[in-house]
């Protein structure tokens, strides 16, 4: 699939030995070409929130900002937000590795959840016209749940 992105990043309060990030990624799949920042308008947005500190944190208040302003320019946007700190994405294991490689009429009910679970979020993701990541920064490197 071609994906066309424009990727800018906010960075604020360098103090303290702290960086916060909000990525903005817009894409431009072939269905939604009509739909992008670049043209008429966006229809889906993916937020991904990644501090420990939820909405406290200071890359999520830039994320906040940068969606009411969209939101303001696209009344219709559809926001679907996935905060890390409230809703963690489990760490990928043996388990869950298994459970999307075995084919699907051979699944548990157990692994069938899991693979469930993975498609939604890769849905989550397809879906999505353009991605807004609120993304601090620990230890001079990205978190780990967002990895």
């Amino acid at each position: 699939m071609a994906i066309q992105s424009i990727i800018s990043i906010i960075i604020n309060d360098l103090t303290n030995n702290k960086s916060n990030f909000t990525i903005y990624i817009n894409f431009t799949p072939p269905v939604h070409r009509q739909n992008t920042l670049l043209g008429n308008m966006m229809k889906n947005l993916l937020r991904l929130d990644s501090s420990i500190f939820s909405s406290n944190g200071v890359s999520s208040q830039l994320s906040d900002e940068l969606i009411q302003s969209l939101m303001h320019k696209y009344p219709e946007l559809e926001v679907t937000h996935r905060d890390f700190s409230e809703d963690p994405v489990p760490h990928q294991d043996a388990q869950r590795i298994q459970a999307i490689m075995t084919p699907i009429d051979e699944r548990s009910s157990e692994q069938q959840t899991l693979a469930d679970y993975s498609d939604m979020l890769i849905k989550e993701l397809q879906n999505a016209d353009t991605i807004v990541i609120g993304l601090p920064m620990y230890n001079f490197s990205v978190s780990s749940v967002l990895k």
